[in-house]
């Protein structure tokens, strides 16, 4: 998630790296979700993340204003959406750019919405 194209897309290594050590547990958010505030059509509106212990994407559903959905999960993917090469900022670190509200989220929450991309890819 977060890999910064054109356009100012979020990105892990356009944000300013941690400002704090990120230790086993700490501070480490398993699902997260960024609401990108912009007026590009072709740009999601919502990210949502499954990161691994050292904040590095496995899955990720990115979510376009007229609610097309595109995911990638490191084996698949489709349109534009790609697992982020580098580890995903703190949602400290996000929010510190005021186009982006990241949140943490439950599994629950992020496996409905990978379900439904999941549905809507069948539909295609």
């Amino acid at each position: 998630m977060l890999g910064m194209k054109a356009r100012n897309r979020p990105s892990a290594d356009a944000h300013v790296k941690p400002a704090m050590p990120i230790f086993r547990g700490a501070l480490l958010e398993k699902y997260i979700k960024v609401t990108w505030r912009h007026n590009f059509e072709s740009e999601p509106v919502m990210l949502y993340s499954e990161l691994d212990e050292n904040r590095n994407e496995l899955r990720k559903v990115e979510v376009y204003r007229n609610g097309h959905h595109d995911f990638s999960d490191g084996s698949r993917s489709t349109g534009n959406t790609r697992l982020s090469k580098e580890p995903i900022p703190l949602i400290l670190d996000i929010n510190q750019d005021g186009q982006f509200e990241a949140s943490p989220i439950q599994q629950e929450e992020f496996d409905a919405v990978w379900k439904k991309r999941l549905a809507f890819m069948k539909s295609e």
